[in-house]
């Protein structure tokens, strides 16, 4: 496989500019392990990783100008890698998510019940659903900034 990979470090370089990589193809590899085959047999590279601990958002990236989820994207013969471009780039493909979740804590969404608590044995199970209630549209606001998803869509 032909992969070209995003570097960038900000305290070093003054421009990013992408790699070559020459990766064996193996069936239903995925993206996380081509990053993997690089880091070990090529060139270190920096990217994240945290699927063991039930943390797969942290390792989106760019393929092909796609967001995809290393551990579950699967690698193709010719693939660009990059990070995403919505947060800034800390090295290589990690990019800051501070930005995000800063923004995140400060969202003011809130859920509650129109009608008291929901009955042991409801008629309509789905009338026991909480509701999303923003009480003004600047909170409106706030929700939708907080809660924009990191994959940029």
């Amino acid at each position: 496989m032909n992969v070209s990979v995003f570097r960038y470090d900000p305290s070093e370089d003054s421009t990013p500019s992408f790699e070559m990589n020459e990766v064996p193809h193996r069936e239903r590899m995925t993206v996380l392990e081509v990053l993997k085959y690089i880091y070990d047999n090529d060139t270190p590279i920096a990217f994240r990783y945290s699927y063991s601990i039930k943390a797969c958002d942290s390792s989106a990236i760019k393929m092909n100008q796609k967001p995809v989820l290393t551990c579950k994207g699967k690698a193709q013969p010719v693939m660009t890698l990059e990070p995403l471009r919505v947060l800034p780039v800390v090295k290589d493909l990690v990019i800051d998510f501070d930005v995000y979740t800063e923004q995140r804590a400060k969202s003011r969404s809130f859920v509650e019940h129109l009608q008291g608590p929901p009955p042991l044995f409801p008629k309509n199970p789905l009338s026991t659903i909480p509701t999303l209630i923003p009480s003004s549209s600047a909170v409106k606001t706030s929700a939708r900034k907080g809660l924009t998803c990191v994959l940029g869509k």
